[in-house]
């Protein structure tokens, strides 16, 4: 899905006359000049890492509010993460998935993009449900 900004994101250098960003469910970005044209710069993830990582070490001018949010974001990522080393709950994951799988068939040859995202929306619930326990 392609994502604009609104004029008061853009700093005054700016000359762009559309910019746009679309951030896919692979991690992967892309950001072009213009809607429509087929002018664009695609970052992998660890692209997107740099540059954030370059970002964050300047004078970003972030407020103490939205350095939380980003933290917060971090922090939830993590905890999704350390389920994974936990055998018992990988187990119950699994088997949860598994279930989910079977009773939500789709063909993911005719839309993998759909199908990848639905998987991910229903792992992400998996695991928020037994981090609740």
């Amino acid at each position: 899905m392609e994502m604009t900004w609104n004029k008061e994101d853009l700093s005054n250098y700016n000359t762009s006359k559309s910019p746009w960003y679309s951030v896919q469910d692979n991690g992967e970005v892309d950001i072009g000049n213009e809607m429509g044209t087929g002018d664009k710069i695609s970052l992998q993830p660890w692209g997107m890492y740099k540059l954030v990582k370059e970002w964050l070490n300047s004078g970003n001018q972030l407020s103490l509010e939205e350095r939380k949010d980003l933290i917060d974001i971090l922090n939830k990522k993590i905890k999704t993460t350390s389920i994974l080393d936990d055998e018992e709950k990988m187990k119950e994951i699994s088997g949860l998935f598994l279930e989910y799988v079977k009773n939500n068939p789709v063909d993911p040859l005719k839309n993998i993009r759909e199908f990848t995202s639905q998987n991910q929306k229903e792992m992400q619930r998996i695991i928020d449900s037994i981090n609740k326990k």
